[in-house]
């Protein structure tokens, strides 16, 4: 994914481990760098050294890297790009026209957004058993489970719940759902 491709960030989005960040500084090419955020939220920048990135909005990213570069160029203008997002991003399984995994840019994405960024939910779909698994900070993992077709025709809860860093929204098959009965 390309950061043409992307929608904007919020500017409190705050960068996190594996995330792709283009640094320029504009007037010295030789100090523009395409770099990765590492485990422990860090980048290595040329002249500065490293620099703790994670936590931090690439705004507040730039500026800490030009106060950095000023003892050794001066007046310093930086941009701090996001190129790719790998830190915040949920997964979509199940039903829906294309599983995978997309990156969060926001606190408030809802399931419904969710599944609309995998293609929606395929005929084969039952919404009525939509779950949705979050792995929170404890060990356990949280399991939601709520009925999509309620919330998609009014019926239901006028909210659809939000998705979270780490989600698995499930969209389960009508086949799993299939009773035979036989009489006589």
């Amino acid at each position: 994914v390309s950061a043409a491709s992307l929608p904007d960030a919020s500017p409190l989005f705050a960068l996190g481990p594996g995330d792709t960040i283009k640094v320029t500084v504009w007037g010295y090419p030789e100090l523009s760098e395409q770099l990765v955020i590492l485990p422990d939220g860090t980048i290595s920048y040329p002249l500065v050294g490293v620099v703790h990135a994670g936590g931090l909005s690439a705004q507040a990213l730039s500026r800490t890297i030009e106060r950095a570069l000023e003892r050794h160029v001066p007046s310093p203008h930086v941009s701090v790009v996001i190129s790719e997002m790998r830190s915040r991003n949920y997964s979509v399984i199940g039903e829906v026209g294309r599983p995978g995994t997309f990156p969060l840019w926001n606190e408030t994405a809802t399931v419904l957004e969710a599944i609309a960024q995998a293609g929606g939910m395929t005929a084969y779909a039952l919404p009525a058993a939509a779950k949705i698994f979050r792995h929170g900070r404890q060990a356990a993992a949280d399991t939601v489970t709520f009925d999509l077709s309620a919330l998609l025709e009014g019926s239901g809860p006028s909210f659809a719940p939000t998705v979270r860093p780490g989600d698995v929204v499930y969209i389960p098959s009508q086949s799993q759902q299939r009773r035979i009965c036989v009489l006589g």
